[in-house]
């Protein structure tokens, strides 16, 4: 059946498309028929007979079907041409401007009808994939009767759901009289729906409840974390206009008392100061009503305050994103390296990123210049290209055929010699030859055993050559040492079998990470998600976003097309161009607000976590827009008379 709508859909799609080609073709000829060229219009090629023109030929991206701004003004404010034409030709489009606004009204219908079906039928088959995994899921927990963690709320918002006092709650209620939700920002609406009817049954009873939260805080959107939720209390968002939702939001009315924690006891003077100005700056450039968050920002100072305090931006000149990625994990060590000098203890300085990989990337760098750092998700073997070069290369060694393998190989081998972006190039060069693997080690001047001598040797052997003569290795290094620590206390479980110890990394290398002392005094390294309700003497905030992508690029739409039979939710891509030719441009913008307050507020995580001092660095990159980050750095720094494009230290 979905594949009889695939069908019809993809039908539905392609008579539009030639709908729309026949309208603008015709629209054409009557300007050819009124002796008028594409220049004789307002704006000519961007203008309506160029997009007339535009229309009329095919392959065309979705995003291009839309009519720009002199289009709308033509048929809006009768804008066809500019005041320097002849009255001749004047004459001759007001001839027929009426046809053409005829026409471009049905193109315009058209091009809404093709629009939202190409949005559908673009992600038509991750539909029927997602469609297929949830029957064989379903199947799944039926045989087995077990339940995913995820779907308890679903059940219980199933079993509540039009009942006034659930029976699942009256029993709890009669148990527990007083509720606290702590980090009210990150609730989802889901939950929220779910406890309810706990409030408000405790409420009506004359008890004490308390919702805790920051908005500024809510960094777990893409866990389902609605911080409007928040901001709208004591009013429900999100939910249903129900007779049950309408009297549960009377009572948090009656019952609402608004109590905000200014005082920062946390930080020092200065850094008080410092986040005070940032934030109050940064917040007004929130667009979709978001700025509101950050009103009143401004955190007191407690009368026993703590003097000094110290805030110091860094911005860090690069070629591009490759350069500057080198030069700021540098400048990062150096930053302890300045801070450990004044005998601050390692211990209390954390380094801050956005994701895991930025962690794993300087925990791995301040590990190999003999810095120890603390970080669960960012000292994994596998964080390193060295662990991985040698693994690939032993994956070889009983494959040697396997284009897989020899893919991983070189892409670490590249990695790890600076030149990962002359992979395909040169993996097209390599898998045409008899012997890719000695190809591409004549290539880097490398020199290894033969693999059949190789194949005589111990794993420990084998790890132990490849690490000396692939990895460039000419200091020590802790993830290759821990990674031949691995290799010997596992010997007696493969048995000395190169193929089983394979097959046992397999199984164990998420897992496998560097062991530091416990209460040794080491750098943290973690990401702003993980810092939360944490504080640190020393925060170094690495928080670059070259790209800042949505949090969420689909969403759900509640849409019943005949095409789709009885399909009533599917699944678009939230691009802006895409989306204003079906007429929902303000579903990309609210993404692109809220993307907006994640970037900030993980921002305000950050700079909230420090107690003595806060490092920030900045990139500026030649002919180049800065990074999402450091825009705020700079424009901060623009807004207080401060900037400078000379200077690099603030």
């Amino acid at each position: 059946e979905f594949l009889h709508n695939i069908r019809k859909l993809r039908d539905s799609v392609y008579s539009a498309r030639t709908a729309i080609q026949k309208q603008a073709r015709k629209s054409l000829e009557i300007i050819a028929d009124a002796g008028l060229s594409v220049n004789d219009f307002y704006h000519g090629k961007s203008g309506i007979a160029g997009y007339f023109k535009k229309l009329s030929g095919w392959p065309l991206a979705l995003k291009d079907t839309a009519p720009n701004s002199y289009v709308i003004k033509a048929i809006e404010e009768d804008v066809w041409y500019s005041a320097s034409k002849s009255s001749d030709i004047k004459t001759r489009i007001d001839g027929i401007a009426p046809l053409l606004k005829e026409k471009l009204e049905v193109i315009r219908e058209k091009i809404s009808f093709y629009a939202i079906r190409q949005l559908v039928y673009s992600n038509i088959y991750e539909m029927a994939l997602i469609g297929e995994i949830r029957q064989l899921f379903e199947g799944f927990t039926e045989r087995t009767r077990k339940v995913h963690i995820s779907e308890f709320n679903k059940r219980i918002h199933q079993e509540i759901a039009g009942q006034p006092i659930p029976f699942i709650y009256e029993r709890l209620g009669r148990r527990y009289h007083y509720f606290l939700i702590d980090e009210f920002q990150d609730t989802s609406v889901l939950q929220w729906n779910n406890l309810l009817p706990l409030v408000e049954e405790s409420l009506a009873s004359g008890h004490f409840n308390m919702v805790v939260g920051d908005a500024k805080q809510a960094i777990y959107r893409f866990r389902s974390g609605e911080v409007e939720l928040f901001t709208h209390l004591p009013h429900l968002y999100g939910l249903e206009d129900s007779p049950e939702n309408i009297q549960r939001e009377q009572i948090l009315e009656r019952n609402y008392v608004q109590k905000d924690l200014k005082i920062n006891y946390r930080s020092r003077e200065e850094i008080i100061h410092f986040n005070n100005d940032f934030f109050s700056s940064a917040g007004t450039k929130l667009t979709g009503g978001f700025s509101e968050v950050y009103d009143g920002v401004e955190q007191q100072i407690p009368a026993k305050k703590k003097r000094g305090g110290y805030v110091t931006m860094d911005f860090i000149p690069s070629e591009n994103a490759a350069d500057f990625k080198v030069k700021r994990l540098a400048k990062i060590r150096q930053i302890v390296e300045d801070i450990t000098g004044k005998d601050y203890p390692l211990k209390d300085i954390s380094i801050l990123t956005l994701d895991n990989k930025s962690a794993a990337e300087i925990a791995a760098h301040l590990l190999q210049h003999n810095i120890p750092v603390v970080s669960s998700e960012s000292v994994l073997l596998t964080a390193s290209p060295k662990v991985r070069l040698t693994v690939a290369f032993m994956k070889l060694l009983t494959k040697p055929g396997n284009k897989l393998f020899f893919a991983e190989f070189l892409i670490n081998l590249l990695w790890v010699y600076g030149a990962d972006k002359e992979f395909h190039s040169l993996y097209r060069e390599a898998i045409a030859q008899t012997n890719p693997l000695e190809f591409s080690l004549i290539k880097f001047g490398l020199i290894m055993s033969p693999p059949e001598i190789l194949l005589t040797h111990s794993v420990y052997e084998i790890a132990a050559e490849a690490i000396r003569n692939l990895t460039n290795t000419k200091t020590p290094d802790i993830f290759l040492q821990f990674f031949l620590d691995f290799i010997f206390e596992k010997e007696l479980t493969y048995n000395g079998s190169l193929p089983a110890f394979i097959q046992l990394w397999e199984e164990k290398k998420s897992k496998k990470s560097i062991v530091l002392p416990e209460g040794m005094d080491a750098v943290q390294v973690m990401t702003a998600h993980k810092a939360k309700g944490l504080k640190f003497g020393v925060v170094i905030a690495d928080l670059h976003a070259m790209q800042n992508r949505l949090t969420h690029n689909q969403y759900w739409e509640n849409l019943q097309l005949p095409e789709m039979g009885n399909i009533s939710s599917v699944l678009l891509n939230i691009n802006e161009k895409d989306l204003a030719a079906a007429g929902r441009e303000d579903i990309y913008k609210y993404e692109r607000a809220k993307t907006d307050l994640d970037f900030l507020n993980k921002i305000y995580v950050a700079y909230t976590r420090a107690v003595d001092a806060l490092y920030l660095t900045g990139s500026i990159l030649q002919n180049k827009k800065p990074d999402y980050f450091s825009k705020y750095l700079i424009d901060f720094l623009k807004e207080k008379a401060l900037w400078d494009e000379e200077k690099l230290h603030y």
